[in-house]
């Protein structure tokens, strides 16, 4: 048959066709000459419907998927009895014809051909308004399958282009992959359908998508509907995870006030997920960050409750970090409460920690008056050798930075627990009283003195480095004593008796400052030291407790003047 013949044929045939087909008519000659596209001959599609299915089969079985889809489809267009069968099977062979092809530009045509007809069959034979047969709702699945490959299309050669071309063809994606949900899958899900759960899938690649173009916002409502219960999505794995990615997207932009209790709320609906543990942790760490310590205790104790005998060691560092935030906040009962409910758990942590643990347990016990209590576990850590502690942080195994962090904060537990120890001493010297013309009594205080600067000396003498808190501690502890004892003194034996006492005093604050300043560790203590100096020392000048110097040009100073790295001036701009 010539071709004018043929298309003479065709046209005569389209005049016979209802609207609906012949929709699906001028699709097939619009893309006739498109990959997976084939036109039959007459003979091909000549006789009864059941003759040319049983050739569209048999084209089947040779696998001339292209060949047997153009039959099936010309069973289609007659609206035959089995017209919608067909036109399944129709799609079904062009998918199978699909998969063999290779190149990208031909694949899209294949793609951009199944789109057309689905939508074409839909149209003629599943759009008079009553429920979808299976057979239709087949197509409708074909059809966001194929609207599914467009956008994976998408995003594969995103990839491959400049950010801005990139950015914007993620966007195209994600909105074809939101259109997939609106046009079937929101209707499936509200009914609670068998066929809901796949929609999981779409509506996650929309988030991702978006997100990869830079669209926060729609991200978060697209997320939002995958988790809304009402659309009968949320506890499908893909939104389980969907929870955890909320809450790190929320870290990740600092929206902390939105990413901890996201974070909670994924890891109580789903607490056997893998990134159950940490994401809870995580929440805790940011509940501990913004002073909730409520909710961050509250998170530990559902830490426990999940988590306690699959990681009992991030339960002890979770209840560590609780533990070690309570004490900042002087909720000395809530420490002692928490660290004494859960000795099991805290079993668990490493030796450094469980160091740094008893000092924090020991200053709860001392203000709560359980001094002997508190004792036991200052000595417990004072009496370490630094050796041991060294070897301990040497165990600890990691980076060597990670290992010498450890070392430090184990100093620094141990510099704070000869403080308490020496605090001690120091209360008994403090409490004893002196006798106006008693030397005896001046003599007794300043003895007892003398042992109490004796083990605040050992906190400067820790190696191989003193820990810089409580070594600046103990020097304004030691100026204090010395302060106090002067002026007792003073009142006591008059000047010429106090004169060895003022010296100890000024020697005494002198170092004070000087500490503060080597170890850059300024507190209250230390400012104490500087005040005192300001008013008994005649050797000027004192102001030395500001590592930067404020700005004085409104006070007659002069510009401010900053210095590079060799120490010379520059202007400021």
């Amino acid at each position: 048959m010539s071709g004018q013949h043929r298309t003479l044929g065709l046209v005569r045939h389209a005049a016979a066709l209802s609207a609906g087909a012949l929709l699906l008519f001028r699709t097939s000659m619009a893309l006739a000459d498109a990959p997976c596209r084939y036109e039959p001959t007459g003979a091909e599609v000549q006789g009864s419907a059941t003759d040319v299915t049983e050739r569209a089969r048999g084209l089947a079985e040779s696998k001339s998927w292209v060949k047997a889809a153009a039959l099936y489809r010309a069973i289609a267009l007659r609206m035959e009895p089995n017209g919608l069968a067909a036109a399944n099977d129709s799609l079904h062979a062009l998918g199978q014809a699909l998969d063999q092809v290779k190149d990208a530009s031909e694949r899209s045509a294949c793609t951009d051909a199944i789109a057309a007809d689905a939508d074409a069959y839909a149209k003629l034979y599943c759009g008079n308004g009553s429920p979808p047969s299976d057979a239709c709702r087949s197509i409708q699945h074909i059809h966001g399958d194929v609207q599914r490959l467009r956008a994976d299309a998408l995003v594969a050669g995103a990839g491959k282009e400049p950010h801005a071309e990139a950015r914007a063809d993620f966007a195209k994606a994600g909105q074809r992959y939101l259109d997939i949900w609106k046009e079937s899958g929101a209707d499936e899900c509200k009914k609670a359908s068998s066929d809901c759960e796949r929609n999981a899938e779409e509506l996650m690649n929309a988030v991702t998508a978006f997100r990869a173009a830079g669209d926060l916002s729609t991200a978060r409502i697209v997320r939002s509907i995958l988790l809304d219960p009402s659309n009968h999505l949320a506890e499908t794995e893909i939104a389980k995870k969907a929870r955890f990615e909320n809450g790190y997207e929320a870290m990740e932009i600092a929206d902390y006030g939105r990413a901890a209790p996201a974070l909670e709320d994924a890891a109580r609906v789903s607490p056997k997920s893998e990134q159950a543990p940490q994401a809870l942790q995580d929440a805790v760490v940011l509940r501990l960050a913004f002073d909730d310590w409520r909710r961050a205790k509250a998170d530990a104790l559902d830490f426990e409750k999940l988590f306690g005998r699959t990681a009992p060691e991030k339960v002890a560092l979770v209840d560590f970090a609780v533990t070690v935030t309570l004490a900042d906040e002087e909720e000395w009962k809530e420490v002692d409460d928490f660290v004494s409910g859960r000795t099991a758990l805290i079993a668990k942590l490493e030796p450094l920690l469980s160091i740094e643990l008893d000092v924090v347990e020991g200053r709860a016990l001392a203000h709560l008056g359980r001094k002997k209590d508190a004792d036991i576990r200052f000595h417990h850590v004072a009496d370490m050798s630094q050796s041991s502690l060294q070897a301990a942080a040497d165990r600890a195994g990691g980076e060597q930075d990670e290992r010498n962090r450890a070392f430090g904060r184990a100093l620094t537990a141990l510099g704070d627990a000869k403080l308490e120890l020496a605090d001690e001493t120091r209360d008994h010297a403090m409490a004893l009283t002196i006798k106006k013309g008693d030397r005896a009594s001046v003599t007794a205080k300043r003895d007892a003195i003398d042992r109490a600067e004796k083990e605040y000396g050992a906190i400067s003498s820790i190696a191989p480095f003193p820990p810089p808190k409580a070594t600046v501690a103990a020097a304004a502890r030691i100026a204090k004593m010395r302060s106090t004892l002067w002026a007792q003194a003073f009142l006591a034996l008059g000047d010429a008796g106090a004169a060895s006492d003022e010296q100890a005093a000024l020697a005494a604050n002198r170092a004070c400052v000087a500490l503060s300043v080597k170890l850059q560790w300024i507190d209250e203590g230390a400012k104490s030291c500087e005040a005192w100096l300001e008013k008994h020392d005649p050797l000027p000048p004192h102001a030395v407790t500001e590592i930067i110097p404020a700005l004085r040009g409104a006070n007659g100073m002069g510009a401010p003047m900053f210095v590079d790295k060799a120490g010379d001036p520059w202007s400021s701009p």
